[in-house]
C-alpha cells in the first residue's frame, strides 16, 4: 500500500493546530468568565451615552454639566474608575451604541418603556418625567387646552422618544376609531434631531405644536420667548438607565446599590431643585440678536477667542461676551468716534497693544484682550474678584481716569470705593454738572459703563447656552440621514 512520507508532518501540523485552537478557547473562556464589572473595573473606565441638553450632558465654560452627567460621574467614582462620554443625536442612535457594545449604559433621561424593556435591560427607576406641549405666541391665538383640542394640528415630538410611544398608545386607545378619518391626532416623529429642534421648529412656524419632557421646557422657556405653554398632558413616565448586553447582571447590581445609598438620593434631590442652564437674563429682542450673531458669528470666532485666553490667561467665554458688547462681532464694526473692529479699539489702544489692522477679527480679538490686560494692571492690586474685573471692565468702557473719579464721588459719598455694586451706583454722577465739576476728568456716560458691565455679565451666562444650541443645530444638518 503506498503511503504519503507527509504524514507525520501532516499529524504534527494537525496536533499543533489543535493545540492552538484549544489555547484560544481557554483564553477565551478565561475572558468570558470575568462579570461585566471586572471588565470595567480592568478597563479602567465606564463608558456611557448620552444627549446634549441640559437634562443630560452640555458643556459650560469648558466644564461638563448636566443632571445625567453629574449622576454617572457619581456613578463612575462610585465604582473607582473614570467616566467615558459618547454623545447621539437621537434616542435611535443611542440605543445603536448600546446594541454595539460601544457603551455600557445609556444615561440620557430615558422613559422606561414595554417595548424597550423587551429588548434591552433597564435599571432602577429614579425619577419621573411629565409632558408638555408647546406652541408658538401669536397675537389672537388662543393655544388648545388640551390634547383633544389639536386634533389635525401639526404635532412633533422626537422619534423613540418617551413622548413618541405616549402619543402612539394614545392615538390606538383613544383617536384610531375616528369614522372618516377627520379630526385625528396627527403626530410627526423627527429623526436625526433633539428636543432643542422641536422648539426651534416651532420658533420658525415648521410646526403648531411641540410634545416635549417638562423639564426641558422648565431649562429652556426663558431662551425662548416667543413660545408658550399650551397645556401639560396626564403623564408621570419613569426614568431610568439602560444596559447593555451581558451575560452576568453585575452592572445592574452595582447601580441598584447606588441609587440606594443615601449620598446618592442627596445628588439626587440637589439635581432636581437646581436650574440648569440658569435661566435668561436677557428681553426678548436682545435674545433673538444675540441668537443671530451666535449663529452666524461666533461659531467662526470662536478659535480667534480661544487663542487669545490662551495667551492672556482670560477665559474665553468673557472674552466673547466683552466683543459682543462692543460690535456684536462685526469686524467691520465702526463707531462715530473712531474705535473699530470687534473689540472696537482706537488708533493709539490698537497700536499699543501691536495690533496692525483693527479690521482683521483675529488681530482685534488677541489686542482687546491684551489692552483688557494693560486696563486691569491700573486696577489697584487690594480689589479681588470678582470686582477686579467689573472695574477693569467700566475702565476699558469709560476709561481709567473716569472710573478713578467715579471711586471717588464714592468715598466721598461714605461708601465702599473697592465694591463694584457701590461704585456703580455713583457712575452716573459723572453725567451730571453738579457732580463731574469737581472731578479732575470731568463728563462722562456714567450709565452706559453701568450697562455695560450688566450687559457683558448676562452674555457670559447665557453665551454656552445659546452655542450649545447653535453646535446642535449645526450638527443636525451636517448629520446624513
Amino acid at each position: 500500500m503506498f503511503q504519503s512520507r507527509r504524514t507525520p508532518h501532516l499529524r504534527q501540523t494537525i496536533y499543533v493546530v489543535g493545540i492552538l485552537l484549544l489555547t484560544f478557547w481557554i483564553v477565551m473562556a478565561g475572558l468570558n468568565s470575568k462579570t461585566q464589572i471586572e471588565r470595567i473595573a480592568e478597563r479602567g473606565t465606564l463608558r456611557i451615552a448620552t444627549l446634549n441638553s441640559p437634562l443630560t450632558y452640555y458643556v459650560d465654560r469648558d466644564q461638563p454639566q448636566g443632571y445625567e452627567y453629574q449622576l454617572a460621574q457619581s456613578f463612575a467614582d462610585f465604582l473607582g474608575v473614570e467616566l467615558e462620554i459618547e454623545v447621539a443625536t437621537d434616542p435611535k442612535r443611542l440605543f445603536q451604541k448600546l446594541d454595539s457594545r460601544e457603551v455600557d449604559l445609556l444615561a440620557a433621561n430615558l422613559v422606561r418603556l414595554p417595548q424597550r424593556d423587551a429588548e434591552h435591560r433597564s435599571g432602577p427607576i429614579y425619577r419621573t418625567e411629565s409632558l408638555v406641549a408647546i406652541y408658538r405666541v401669536q397675537q389672537g391665538y388662543t393655544p388648545p387646552a388640551s390634547i383633544t383640542e389639536a386634533l389635525d394640528m401639526k404635532i412633533e415630538v422626537l422619534v423613540d422618544s418617551g413622548e413618541s410611544s405616549f402619543l402612539t398608545d394614545l392615538i390606538e386607545t383613544k383617536f384610531e376609531n375616528q369614522l372618516d378619518g377627520s379630526n385625528t391626532l396627527k403626530v410627526r416623529e423627527l429623526t436625526n434631531a433633539n428636543r432643542l429642534d422641536l422648539l426651534t421648529r416651532l420658533q420658525n412656524r415648521e410646526s403648531q405644536l411641540a410634545i416635549v419632557p417638562a423639564s426641558i421646557w422648565k431649562s429652556y422657556a426663558s431662551y425662548h420667548p416667543e413660545l408658550g405653554l399650551a397645556f401639560e398632558l396626564d403623564a408621570k413616565l419613569p426614568i431610568s438607565w439602560y444596559f447593555g448586553p451581558s451575560q452576568d447582571e453585575s452592572l445592574i447590581e452595582r447601580a441598584e446599590l447606588f441609587f440606594g445609598i443615601n449620598q446618592t438620593q442627596e445628588l439626587l434631590v440637589k439635581l432636581e431643585s437646581e436650574p440648569a442652564p440658569r435661566s435668561n437674563p436677557l428681553n426678548y429682542f436682545d435674545t433673538t440678536a444675540f441668537r443671530e450673531g451666535v449663529e452666524q458669528r461666533y461659531t467662526e470666532l470662536r478659535p480667534y477667542f480661544a487663542e487669545a485666553a490662551a495667551e492672556t490667561g482670560y477665559d474665553q467665554l468673557f472674552l466673547a461676551a466683552v466683543a459682543y458688547q462692543e460690535s456684536h462681532w462685526r469686524a467691520d464694526a465702526v463707531s462715530p468716534t473712531g474705535v473699530r473692529g470687534i473689540m472696537m479699539l482706537t488708533e493709539d489702544a490698537a497700536l499699543d497693544v501691536g495690533v496692525t489692522d483693527r479690521t482683521d477679527a483675529r488681530q482685534s480679538i488677541i489686542g482687546g484682550a491684551k489692552y483688557l490686560r494693560k486696563v486691569e494692571a491700573k486696577i489697584p492690586e487690594r480689589i479681588a474678584e470678582p470686582n477686579r474685573t467689573y472695574f477693569t471692565l467700566a475702565a476699558y468702557n469709560i476709561g481709567f481716569g473716569h472710573l478713578e473719579d467715579a471711586r471717588i464721588l464714592t468715598q466721598r459719598a461714605g461708601d465702599n470705593a473697592d465694591l463694584w455694586s457701590d461704585v456703580a451706583k455713583h457712575l452716573p454722577k459723572l453725567e451730571q454738572e453738579e457732580y463731574y465739576s469737581t472731578t479732575r476728568y470731568g463728563q462722562a456716560r456714567g450709565n452706559e459703563a453701568v450697562g455695560y458691565v450688566e450687559n457683558i455679565t448676562q452674555y457670559q451666562r447665557i453665551l454656552p447656552t445659546e452655542a450649545l444650541l447653535a453646535d446642535i443645530r449645526k450638527l443636525q444638518i451636517e448629520m446624513p440621514d
